[in-house]
């Protein structure tokens, strides 16, 4: 637990999803997701907008983590994360289903 107050940049994505409900300018919007999961769909850039309803939660992933962890003392490589890191940043849309 943090004893200092953070932005939302320095929290983890569990501070973060405790923090929003707490607020009432983000309590209903943040409770949504998690009542209804399935109500919402992740769109990547090409995908087309109209596929969802009411304006897009736009997330954007600008880094990773620094390093893979190592397994006996040696670094671990995978060819999918360094492909991941190199199309950094990447900008998804998460919108209403039109269900």
């Amino acid at each position: 637990m943090r004893t200092t107050a953070a932005g939302p940049a320095d929290l983890s994505d569990g501070e973060l999803w405790s923090a929003l409900p707490r607020r009432p300018s983000t309590r209903e919007q943040a409770q949504q997701p998690r009542r209804d999961p399935g109500a919402w769909r992740l769109l990547g850039a090409g995908d087309d907008p109209s596929r969802g309803e009411g304006p897009p939660l736009v997330h954007e992933i600008r880094r990773g983590y620094p390093a893979l962890p190592a397994v006996d003392g040696a670094p671990v490589s995978d060819p999918r994360i360094e492909a991941l890191r190199r199309a950094l940043p990447l900008r998804f849309r998460i919108v209403r289903s039109s269900r």
